[in-house]
């Protein structure tokens, strides 16, 4: 039984231009940051873990999903079919209230070709 694990992590500056959407208000620059943990169960089972952060999109404002932090948690499972077919599957739970999507579900089925 072969058993395999690792971890990533990224950051990052996303510089934004000037948007049509509360233009006075909106930041030039946001930071980003993320990282996760991954084990694999042989060649056709892995389950993951990860953290993603960025810091607020815009200033001045009372609402904290324009102006707050975002930190979601998002845990999932990859199921491998063949060395090429595999179906990723996880849920996303915003940590920080009201500053994300309470629960996001993802699907992803993908091929290599």
């Amino acid at each position: 039984f072969d058993m395999s694990s690792g971890y990533y992590y990224s950051t990052g500056l996303l510089f934004l231009g000037k948007g049509d959407v509360l233009p006075d208000m909106q930041k030039t620059t946001v930071f980003m940051a993320g990282g996760g943990y991954g084990l694999n169960f042989g060649n056709y089972f892995g389950l993951k873990a990860q953290l993603d952060y960025h810091s607020p999109f815009y200033s001045d404002t009372e609402f904290n999903e324009l102006g707050g932090h975002s930190l979601q948690l998002v845990l999932g499972a990859s199921v491998f079919f063949t060395k090429t077919i595999k179906l990723d599957l996880g849920i996303s739970e915003d940590l920080l209230i009201d500053a994300s999507p309470d629960v996001v579900f993802h699907a992803d089925f993908s091929a290599e070709f």
